[in-house]
Formats: structure tokens, sequence, C-alpha cells
């Protein structure tokens, strides 16, 4: 284990150091003073995990500290933190406990509460904390049923080439469910392998035979090929169908990224796909100007980068069409859309292979090597700072997260809070950022919702000798079955907090109750909180019953 020093205190910490949430209806937990205020701390470690492979690609190991620059702005940054970890010193265990709800050593444990009462506070991530986390994320959405089921069965290979100990989640996108998670993070590989195996996406159209005919390139608004029981859609009907694509593929990334962020370590994404047109992701690559109106400028994916990359995710894309595959759904520029998103976020780019399930665990067994740099931030400018390792031997490559933001809470602009919430919607796990306990109680065709939002997560402005705190909030019915949404109530809450009542609230927290109809059908309820100030967001899914 990697020991840390604070630059000022002098005290040590293990790598792994987390801030455990709060359960709201126990005692609190969190510093004050005499006062009855709440601390926080303006300081930031920002880690950088490197894995370095020489020209043949394969690890390089026990480099000294003396080898290895940051450039941070393209400046560089001094650190304080290094580590070696060889031949898969982070690597899972070859045994340990399963990951089947009960807590491994060092997690916090949930606390015991009332019936009907439920909460996304006092729960640490499910993988231990010195460990990487591996995600298997299989695309529904931009590609044709052929290459899911091929990179179904690579999954189901991969599964007998792994560690015993390794363990993995296993999620997929599909036009109609979004983003599901199919298995939590565990050890079990034969559950991994045949859940995929069993497992349908929704809405997947088999691939034509036509490989050309959806491609922009060379047709107009009128031709539609004259085929036999092939239903050909206009350039201007695919292009709509590509950016929706694109847009739901964003908000997967953003929620992994804002899922993930509070997980110490290197956390590596493998996305099976077709990828999408280069094009959706840096703004460019058509010169129509009907058609260049309706693609999204590169901010928006720049700032989902930019989320994974703070969050210290790597995407590792992998090309599901083998060597010879089907035409790409989306027509040309797939493999270089899949390479940006890679390169973007320091992860790597698996294609041209027929073997996917070999070339998968060849890239996880390889990034078990590797170095942990870190710094101390005392300078926080809110800016996104541009990362580079660089090591003093000739031939070698290096891979890391790209970049940071510096700031005390990492948050995302206000301008985006819409797209915040629906990607936290959308994240089939609870997020922690804002501590949430809730209770519902069912009255003559409405549910009355009772939340209690931890202290900790909400910033208070204190003004005309009040303090004042402003919160947006998202409750959304669905069938709990496929995820559909049957109502929704969206709304922005401000409270005021007079000085009477500052030792109760740092306390208790705020204290609410909001009231929306009851769909019948409706199973569960997912609730969404926005703190305004920072965009610190917390989430909780609670059964309707």
């Amino acid at each position: 284990m990697a020991i840390h020093k604070h630059p000022t205190s002098g005290q040590v910490f293990p790598r792994a150091v987390k801030i455990l949430t709060f359960c709201l209806l126990l005692a609190p937990l969190h510093a004050q003073t005499d006062s009855g205020l709440v601390l926080h701390s303006d300081t930031r470690l920002v880690e950088i995990d490197v894995t370095v492979r020489d020209s043949a690609g394969k690890p390089v190991e026990n480099l000294p500290q003396s080898d290895f620059t940051i450039l941070d702005n393209g400046k560089p940054r001094p650190f304080t933190i290094f580590s070696a970890n060889p031949n898969g010193a982070n690597a899972f265990a070859e045994s340990g406990p399963e990951l089947t709800g009960q807590p491994a050593e060092g997690q916090a444990v949930r606390p015991s509460l009332p019936p009907g009462v439920f909460t996304n506070t006092s729960k640490s991530p499910a993988v231990p904390a010195e460990q990487h986390s591996t995600i298997i994320l299989i695309d529904g959405i931009n590609g044709w049923f052929e290459n899911f089921v091929r990179g179904a069965k690579g999954i189901q290979g991969l599964m007998n080439k792994l560690p015993r100990g390794e363990r993995i989640a296993l999620y997929a996108t599909t036009n109609f469910d979004g983003l599901r998670q199919l298995v939590d993070y565990t050890t079990d590989h034969e559950l991994v392998r045949k859940t995929i195996a069993n497992y349908i996406p929704s809405g997947m159209d088999p691939a034509p035979l036509d490989f050309g005919s959806t491609s922009l390139d060379g047709l107009n608004e009128n031709e539609r090929p004259a085929e036999l029981g092939i239903d050909y859609r206009t350039p201007r009907e695919v292009q709509y169908d590509i950016q929706r694509a694109s847009e739901m593929t964003r908000s997967t990334f953003d929620a992994f990224a804002r899922q993930l962020r509070s997980m110490p370590g290197r956390k590596s994404i493998y996305w099976l796909t077709q990828g999408l047109p280069a094009r959706m992701i840096d703004g460019s690559g058509t010169t129509d100007k009907t058609i260049s109106a309706l693609i999204p400028t590169n901010a928006i994916w720049d700032k989902t980068i930019h989320a994974l990359n703070d969050a210290n995710v790597a995407v590792n894309a992998v090309d599901e069409n083998e060597i010879f595959g089907w035409g790409r759904k989306w027509g040309g520029g797939g493999l270089t859309g899949m390479r940006l998103l890679a390169q973007g976020t320091g992860g790597q780019t698996i294609f041209h292979r027929d073997d996917l399930d070999a070339a998968i665990a060849e890239s996880i067994a390889n990034s078990r090597t590797d170095y942990t740099l870190g710094f101390y931030l005392g300078d926080l400018d809110g800016e996104y700072h541009k990362l580079k390792v660089q090591v003093n031997r000739k031939g070698m490559q290096v891979n890391h997260r790209l970049g940071y933001i510096a700031k005390a809470d990492v948050t995302h602009d206000r301008e985006n809070r819409k797209t915040e919430l629906e990607s936290a919607l959308m994240n089939p796990q609870n997020l922690t950022e804002v501590g949430i306990t809730a209770k519902i109680d069912h009255k003559a065709g409405s549910i009355e919702i009772h939340l209690q939002l931890s202290p900790e997560s909400l910033t208070l402005v204190q003004a005309g000798g009040v303090w004042n705190g402003q919160v947006e909030e998202l409750f959304v019915e669905q069938n709990g079955s496929n995820s559909r949404q049957l109502a929704s109530l969206r709304q922005m809450e401000t409270f005021h907090i007079k000085p009477e009542g500052r030792v109760d609230y740092d306390k208790r927290g705020r204290i609410t109750t909001q009231t929306m109809r009851y769909v019948t059908g409706a199973t569960r309820l997912v609730i969404v909180i926005r703190d305004s100030a920072t965009g610190r967001t917390g989430s909780l899914a609670v059964p309707l019953m």
C-alpha cells in the first residue's frame, strides 16, 4: 500500500482514503466547531495511475521516481507521492470475500433503518479500495445485433481467461432501456458468462443486406435503395438517429464519471462497440450546413471527457467488428471516434482482432502493472488542467489520466444542470455526493415523499442574517421492470436557515416533504437532488409498494 503524507500536517494517510457519507438518522459524524459550523478542507490530492509499456507492448517494471516527469498545463509539476505496483500488486487477490451484499473488511456498513426508510448514505463502493475497478460495457445502441452477439461471445470467452479473483462489473446500453447494470462487481465469472449469454438487448436492428445503406455519403434526401424488405432511411432520419445515439452514449459515460469519481485508483471501462462517427465527438467532419446544425459542438463531449479524466477513468474502446465484420451502423468514422474517446481518457483502442477475449484479457493484465504519482493542490483555480507524464526512456508507451479540475469539490457548470440531473437519473447505482434519506407514504392516489438531506452535502450562503441554500429536485416514477418513465416532477427549491435553527440544521440537515400523483403501474421512485451552488448530486431509488 502506498503511504501519503499531508504536506503541511505530516499526517499519514493510506492511499485509499475515503470520505464516508453520513447516516442522517444517527448522531452526526461531521466535524464541528463550538458554534456548530461544519468544517471543510481546501486541500486536494491529485493521483495519477500510470502504465508504461515497451515498443512490444509489454509492461515495464521497476522504474525509479527520477525517470518520471509530470507536466501540468505544459509546466513541470513536482510530485511527492510515488509508488511502483509491479506485476499486479494492485490486482485482485486470488481469493477473498465475494461481493454478495456483505461488506468486505474496511468497508462501511449501512446502518439499520426503520421499515420503509431508505438512504444512499454510509455505503462505500463495492470494490475494495486497493483494487482496480474493471467495467465491461457492451453497446446495444451503436451497432447491429450481429455485432452485439460477437461482443457477447467475446465476453463469455474472456471469463475463462481471467484470474479467479478478478472482479468484473457488466453493463449494457440499449435504445429502450438506456444504461443497465447486468452484474455488479463480482468474482463469479460463471455468473457473468451466463448473464451475457442469456441477455437480449432491446431495440437493436439486424445488419442490412446493403452495408452502405445508412451512410450519409452520396445520398440525397429522396434516394431509397430498392432492395425488398429493408427499411432505408433518408440521410436526415439517419442523422437524427446518430445524434440521439451520441447523446445517449455521452450521458452513459457522464453517469460513469459521476459514479466512479469517489472510488480511488485507476478505473477501466472496456467499451465493446462499433463506435460513433468522429464528427459527433470532435464537432467536425461535414460541410453540409443543414446537417452540421444538428451536430453538437465538441464542447459538451469535452466536458464529459474532462469528467472521466478527473474521475481517473480510462475508456478502452474495443471494436466488435473484428477483422471481417459488418459495415458500421453509422457509416464511416466509427473507428476514429473510438480512438478519440480512448486517447482522450488515456485508454487503449483494440481493433482488428478476431480474439476479443484474449485481447481484453491481455489489456486487463497489463493494466495491473502500474505506477502511482501524486501531488497536493494548494491553489484551486477552478480550471481544467491538462496532464502529461513523461518517462526518461526511449520507445516507451505511457498511459494515464489526461487532466483534472482544480476544485475542492469537482462540479459541472450550472448551465448543464438539466443534463446532469438526467445523467444521474439513468445511473443504475445511487450517487452519494448529496446524502438523501427518504420515506414514502401512499395517500389516496398520491405519494408523499419525506426527505432528509445531509447538511455537509449542501452549500449555505449567509446574507441578511440568515443562511440561504438552493437545490434542484427531480422525482421520477418508473416501471422498474423496464425503467420506463411514467411521471416526473422537476423543481427548484430555495430554503433559509435562521440563526436559532442553525444548530438543528447542522445535526439533521434539510427536512422537506413533496407530494406527487401516483401513477398506476409505477414500481419505484427515483429521487435526484443537486446542490445548485456546487453541482454535487445525489440519487436514490425507492421501491413503491
